[in-house]
C-alpha cells in the first residue's frame, strides 16, 4: 500500500518543519511540493523559508569579510587577500560568483587576524563604462590597506590588480572614487583634493591633479572624518565632508558641501542644494530630486555610520 504523503496530518506536518535545521535547506525549500497541506504549513512559515532561502546563497561566504557592495555585487576577502565577488540574487539563476586575484597581500603584517582582514578594503566599488555597448565590462575600483591605496582590475581582461600610481609626489592615501562623464576621479585623504586618473591596456593610470587641496579653517576644531564624491541630480560634480569631535566614535556635528567647478580647478562650498537631497555612504552616493520623492526633504542630506577605519593605521599629515 502506497502512503498518502500528501494527506500528511497537518499537526504533524507543522512538527516535522520545526524539527528542520539549517543543514537541511534543501528539504525545507522544497516543503511546499509535497502536497496542498504541505503547501500550508509552508506559507505559515514563510519568514523562516525566507531566511533559508538567503542562507542558501549566503552559507558559504559567512566565513570571510565582506569589503563592500556595488550595483548588486558582494565583495569578500580570503585569508590570501584573494577577493571574491558574489551577486547572488540574479534573475533566473541561483547567484554568480567572480574569482579575482590576491589584493597585494601586505608583506609587514605580524597578524592576519578577522578584523584586520574586515578593514583592509576601505572603499569598493563597481563601474560599468559602457552599460549599453558592452554591460559585461565590468571595472573594479577599490581603496585599500591601512594606508588607502587605490588599484582596480578588469575581470575580463587583467589577470592582475593594477595598482593607480601617478605623478603626483609623495604617497597618498584615498577617500573616494567616482565614474563621471566618462572619466574616473578621486578624492586625497588630506583636504580633499581631486585628481582624475585614466584605465588603459598600457597599465599606466596617468594620475593627475584636477584641483588643489581645500583650505582648513583655521578656526575649525572638528575632525573630518570622511569626504565623498557624487554627482548631483543637476549633473554637478560635488564633494561632502562630514566632521565629528576627536576621540568621539559615530557623532557626526557638521557637513559641508563643495561644488566643482570646472574651469577654475577648484572646489567652491555652498550652502544650500535646492530642491535636492544626497545620499551618502561607503558602497554608493547618490543625489536625488525631492519633487520626485514625497518621503525625502529637499536641501537635506541622508547619510550611513560608514566603515570606521580612523584607528586602522591611516598615518598622513
Amino acid at each position: 500500500m502506497d502512503a498518502d504523503w500528501a494527506g500528511f496530518l497537518k499537526h504533524l506536518l507543522d512538527l516535522v518543519f520545526e524539527k528542520m535545521e539549517l543543514e537541511q535547506i534543501t528539504d525545507c525549500l522544497g516543503f511546499d511540493s509535497g502536497g496542498l497541506s504541505w503547501h500550508h504549513v509552508a506559507m505559515e512559515n514563510r519568514s523562516k523559508l525566507i531566511k533559508l532561502n538567503r542562507h542558501q546563497y549566503f552559507l558559504h561566504i559567512y566565513d570571510r569579510p565582506i569589503g563592500g557592495s556595488s550595483e548588486g555585487w558582494l565583495a569578500t576577502l580570503g585569508k590570501n587577500y584573494a577577493v571574491t565577488l558574489y551577486k547572488p540574487f540574479m534573475e533566473n539563476r541561483g547567484g554568480i560568483a567572480i574569482h579575482l586575484p590576491p589584493l597585494f597581500p601586505p608583506i609587514d603584517v605580524l597578524e592576519e587576524n578577522d578584523e584586520y582582514l574586515e578593514y583592509y578594503i576601505f572603499k569598493f566599488t563597481i563601474f560599468t563604462p559602457d552599460p549599453i555597448a558592452n554591460s559585461n565590462d565590468l571595472v573594479i575600483v577599490v581603496i585599500f590597506g591601512v594606508s588607502r591605496q587605490l588599484a582596480y582590475i578588469r575581470p575580463n581582461k587583467d589577470i592582475t590588480w593594477t595598482g593607480v600610481l601617478g605623478n603626483v609626489p609623495g604617497k597618498i592615501a584615498f577617500d573616494d572614487v567616482l565614474y563621471y562623464k566618462d572619466q574616473f576621479y578621486t578624492l586625497t585623504y588630506v583636504r580633499g583634493q581631486l585628481a582624475s586618473f585614466n584605465i588603459t591596456d598600457s597599465f599606466e593610470s596617468n594620475l593627475k591633479a584636477v584641483t588643489g587641496k581645500i583650505p582648513k579653517d583655521p578656526e575649525e576644531k572638528l575632525f573630518c572624518c570622511k569626504k565623498y564624491l557624487v554627482e548631483s541630480y543637476g549633473g554637478e560634480l560635488l564633494q561632502v565632508q562630514r566632521y565629528r569631535e576627536f576621540n568621539v566614535d559615530h557623532v557626526t556635528r557638521k557637513l559641508r558641501v563643495f561644488k566643482l567647478c570646472f574651469d577654475r580647478s577648484r572646489w567652491i562650498e555652498i550652502k544650500d542644494i535646492g530642491e535636492k537631497a544626497l545620499f551618502l555612504g561607503d558602497n554608493t552616493s547618490v543625489s536625488v530630486k525631492t519633487s520626485n520623492f514625497v518621503e525625502c526633504q529637499k536641501n537635506c542630506i541622508y547619510f550611513t555610520d560608514d566603515k570606521d577605519t580612523t584607528g586602522f593605521g591611516i598615518r598622513v599629515p
